[in-house]
C-alpha cells in the first residue's frame, strides 16, 4: 500500500505546482524499469515504463505498435514472470490488457489461473472496470466533451485504425474527457483526462482524438507533432477494479505544473 500513498502523494504535488520533489520520488519517476503499484491475492497492477513491449508477441516487426519498437528487446510480460515464476503457467504471464509499446501506466495482471479466467471476462466486457488515462494535446480542445466512434483495421497486422462515425457494434468505442488544470512547462499543451466508456478498441484515444483534429503529441503515427519531450503523450493514469483504486504517477519528463490561468 505505501505505493498507493506514494502514487497519490506525487500527484497531488503535481496539481499544487509544488517543487518539493525528494530525490526518491524523482528516481522513481525517472526510472525505465516497471513498478508494482497495488497487489492483493488475485491480481496487482504494474507500472509499465514507456518502451517497453507489454507481450513478447509485440516483438516481432510488423507488430500492432509499429516498426519502430521492433528492435527493442524490453518486455513486460518477461519482468512479471522474473518476479513472480508461478506467472510463467498463465497466458502472457497474467497479463490482462496491453498497452501500447510507447505508452506508460497501469497494467493488470492476474496471479492464479482462476483469477485469469475471471478478470479476462471483467476486461474484455468493460463492466466492473474503470480505465482512465491523461494525455496531451494542443490547447484549443473543448473542456469536457465525449465522442463515440468505430474503430477497425486497415488490413491484417495493419499499424494504424481506420475511424468511422458508423459501424459494427463490436468496433464501438466511446469515451468521455476533461481539461485538467495543469498545463506543460514553456508551451501551450494541454492535458486532458480521459475515461473509456466500456471495454475500449485498439489505439482508440490516439486515433479517436486524431479524427477529431487533436492527434496527442508525439504520435506521428496518427498526425501528433514528432520528437516530442515526452515521448508519447499518453499515459494509463487509473484502473478501478473490485473496489480498488490504483494510480500510475504521471511521467516526470511531461514536466507538469498547475495552470495558474485556470484558478
Amino acid at each position: 500500500m505505501a505505493l498507493l500513498v506514494l502514487a497519490d502523494s506525487v500527484n497531488w504535488i503535481q496539481l499544487s505546482g509544488s517543487l518539493g520533489l525528494d530525490a526518491y520520488c524523482r528516481g522513481l519517476l525517472l526510472s525505465n524499469e516497471p513498478t508494482i503499484l497495488y497487489e492483493c491475492d488475485d491480481w496487482l497492477v504494474v507500472n509499465k515504463p514507456a518502451n517497453w513491449h507489454t507481450v513478447k508477441c509485440g516483438k516481432r516487426a510488423g507488430s500492432a505498435d509499429g516498426p519502430e519498437s521492433a528492435g527493442s528487446s524490453a518486455v513486460l510480460e518477461d519482468w512479471i514472470v522474473d518476479h513472480d515464476p508461478e506467472l510463467s503457467v498463465l497466458p502472457e504471464g497474467g497479463i490482462l490488457h496491453r498497452l501500447d509499446f510507447a505508452t506508460t501506466g497501469c497494467v493488470i495482471v492476474a496471479r492464479s489461473g482462476s483469477a485469469y479466467e475471471r478478470l479476462h471476462s471483467v476486461v474484455r466486457s468493460g463492466s466492473g472496470l474503470s480505465k482512465i488515462y491523461r494525455a496531451v494535446v494542443k490547447k484549443g480542445i473543448a473542456a469536457r466533451g465525449d465522442f463515440e466512434l468505430f474503430f477497425s483495421s486497415r488490413y491484417r497486422r495493419s499499424t494504424k485504425v481506420t475511424v468511422r462515425v458508423d459501424g459494427k457494434a463490436a468496433n464501438r468505442g466511446a469515451c468521455n474527457w476533461r481539461l485538467l488544470p495543469l498545463r506543460l512547462i514553456g508551451n501551450d499543451d494541454v492535458l486532458i483526462e480521459v475515461e473509456l466508456v466500456g471495454a475500449g478498441q485498439r489505439h482508440q484515444i490516439r486515433a479517436g482524438f486524431a479524427y477529431l483534429g487533436s492527434p496527442l503529441q508525439g504520435d506521428e503515427m496518427y498526425g501528433g507533432c514528432a520528437g516530442w519531450k515526452g515521448g508519447l503523450g499518453l499515459h494509463a493514469y487509473q484502473i478501478v477494479l473490485e473496489g480498488q483504486s490504483v494510480m500510475a504517477p504521471t511521467p516526470a519528463n511531461w514536466g507538469l505544473v498547475a495552470d495558474k490561468r485556470a484558478e
